[in-house]
């Protein structure tokens, strides 16, 4: 029996080290037949157990690692478009919960903690969407394959896994401050573009697919590694909110360094060229003074707010820089793409009179050119996500998300108003309600939602918004002992 022990744990000790000798020695021998593509994908196989190993020991860490990843996967797509973005987060989400399976049959698993109101919600919404397969308007099972992902599974998944591996205060935390790390990174990249310039891979996408929207006679949209500029500057902006709400409440090197990435973000948002990112601060900041319960913070809240809308409205104060023209823009009622997206709607309207359920998931707007290029519909530009949600799900499925998801936002001002003791919590889960509601809002006009990176993110805070009472309750009674 020892002489078997003393051999399993060798093994598990060398484990890489095998795994890596018999890779290289694959390598050798069909070097010739499987290309450098997979030659890459081989010499990697170590590297992945390895990431295997940690993941099933730290699950926590694995979803790290999906948050990260999340943040630079569209953008890698650009690169090696034979990378599967999407494909690579839905299988990392679902590795994550196998593992979390697997563990509960030998330790225990606070399963209990996933049952809460967003999970709740998240079944509303994927059991609404599991009944448009059925919709006879739907014409592709495929379609609606491609469709769930971004418009009801990462919802759920996340909601059940994050409550899981989030076990206090300071975890949930760590996930702000390298979000941090993150937008310094999009800021950085974003700067490299205006100022260096285009690099292969992006004047390609430009030229294929991103230069009518990109490269505009009113000045360039950069769009650093996200799917578009819109949710590029979105997100900033939406950072930028969080972080200079969670900086008045925090101490020392944490607070310097939010400010930093709330400089950092603001670029971002500025740069990215986007009208509706502008709208995020104003929506985030208004609720927030609604909310926060001090008329000195309010008030100065409002001014701010006040003069800086004067600012762009009634004065031309900058007009000659591209940037600060393209956000006075955002001001202006007759702007031309505002015009257009409104006259799409009235022709959507039309269309949608008599399909209260929609016309299917995946069948609308641009996703629709993939599976029913000759349809009426797809030939009409969606937008924004209300819109992509009212077409693929009708008025039926509009109603009821929005009622979800204003839902969720009530839930979130309830506990900043009553619930919530702990001022610094209060103050992560004020700056992650108001920020998702301003981009709620905010998807009226684009489709930023639903998008990489931006939906991981706010599904993500949705939950630590959900779990902040035991948080709060763990807090108060560290401060009690």
């Amino acid at each position: 029996m020892d002489v078997a022990k003393n051999i399993y744990v060798s093994v598990k000790k060398n484990i890489l080290l095998f795994t890596g000798l018999l890779a290289i020695l694959f390598l050798a021998i069909t070097k010739d037949t499987i290309g450098l593509f997979g030659s890459c994908l081989i010499a990697l196989l170590p590297f992945v157990l390895l990431s295997l190993y940690y993941s099933i020991q730290n699950p926590y860490g694995l979803y790290f690692t999906i948050f990260i990843l999340n943040y630079f996967v569209m953008g890698l797509n650009r690169y090696i478009p034979a990378i599967p973005g999407g494909v690579i987060i839905d299988g990392s989400l679902l590795l994550l919960l196998i593992i979390l399976l697997f563990q509960s049959t030998y330790k225990r698993i606070p399963w209990k903690y996933s049952f809460n109101g967003w999970t709740l919600v998240s079944v509303i919404w994927m059991i609404y969407c599991y009944c448009c397969l059925w919709n006879p308007e739907s014409v592709s099972k495929g379609a609606w394959f491609t469709a769930i992902r971004g418009m009801a599974f990462y919802m759920l998944i996340v909601a059940i896994l994050v409550p899981l591996i989030i076990m206090n205060y300071k975890q949930m935390k760590a996930f702000v401050i390298v979000w941090g790390v993150l937008i310094f990174f999009a800021a950085a990249k974003a700067y490299i573009q205006k100022n260096v310039g285009f690099d292969d891979a992006e004047w390609r996408w430009l030229m294929e697919r991103g230069g009518t929207t990109h490269l505009l006679a009113t000045g360039t949209r950069y769009f650093s590694f996200f799917t578009d500029a819109s949710n590029f500057g979105t997100g900033l902006a939406f950072a930028a909110v969080v972080f200079l709400i969670t900086s008045f409440f925090e101490k020392g090197w944490v607070r310097i360094y939010y400010w930093f990435v709330v400089v950092a973000a603001i670029y971002g948002m500025v740069v990215s060229g986007t009208r509706t990112a502008m709208a995020i601060p104003f929506f985030s900041f208004v609720l927030y003074a609604a909310i926060c319960r001090n008329w000195k913070v309010s008030t100065f809240i409002i001014s701010l707010m006040v003069v800086i809308f004067c600012f762009f409205k009634f004065t031309y104060i900058g007009q000659g820089h591209p940037d600060i023209r393209r956000m006075r823009s955002a001001f202006d009622s007759n702007n031309a793409s505002k015009n257009v997206r409104v006259e799409n709607q009235k022709l959507i309207r039309t269309y949608m009179a008599d399909k209260p359920f929609g016309v299917g998931l995946g069948l609308g707007g641009v996703r629709a050119q993939e599976y029913t290029p000759d349809s009426y519909i797809a030939k009409i530009p969606t937008d924004s996500w209300f819109v992509s949600v009212w077409v693929e799900t009708g008025i039926v499925g509009l109603t009821l998300y929005l009622l979800l998801m204003f839902s969720c936002i009530g839930y979130g001002v309830y506990l900043i108003v009553f619930k919530l003791k702990n001022r610094q919590l209060k103050a992560y889960v004020s700056s992650f309600t108001v920020g998702i509601f301003a981009m709620l809002l905010a998807s009226s006009s684009n489709e930023i939602f639903a998008q990489f990176s931006n939906s991981i993110i706010i599904y993500t805070f949705f939950a630590f918004i959900f779990i902040s009472p035991r948080l709060d309750k763990e807090l108060i009674d560290e401060q009690t002992n």
